[in-house]
């Protein structure tokens, strides 16, 4: 893949993509086929902080970045509609047991990047078995 960025005057860097057109060939007719692609995409975001891949506990806190410093962050939780993620990280609590997905994407403009994705378990909690009361060995039970 060939990156391209558009330079502005003294050399001061856009952040805009440039864009690349990629002539594909000719048909019979003698038109040119073509199509565009955009040469600079949007770098994933990475997941900074995330809870243990199977945990007891009912809240997921994560921390993520910007790799591209120049786009807006969106997170998911479980396949819900991307929303905006807080600029301090995101904390879901009140998770059922079970297998959850959290996912992150950078945009910028209309160009969203791959997802940065982290799967994790929540267990149930151990339920506590009564304990039988201890009489002598052998009895069958407690003392009377």
């Amino acid at each position: 893949m060939v990156r391209l960025r558009k330079v502005i005057s003294a050399g001061q860097r856009s952040v805009a993509p440039a864009w690349v057109l990629m002539v594909i060939g000719t048909c019979a007719a003698g038109y040119l086929a073509a199509t565009s692609m955009a040469a600079d995409p949007v770098p994933a975001p990475v997941i900074t902080g995330h809870p243990a891949g199977r945990t007891r506990a009912r809240m997921a806190t994560f921390g993520y970045a910007d790799r591209s410093r120049a786009a807006r962050l969106q997170c998911s939780l479980d396949g819900a509609p991307p929303a905006p993620c807080p600029a301090g990280g995101i904390t879901y609590r009140g998770l059922a047991p079970g297998r959850h997905l959290f996912t992150v994407t950078a945009r910028r403009g209309s160009q969203a990047s791959r997802p940065a994705r982290f799967a994790w378990r929540v267990i149930a909690a151990r339920r506590s078995r009564p304990r039988r009361a201890a009489g002598r060995a052998g009895d069958g039970g407690p003392r009377r």
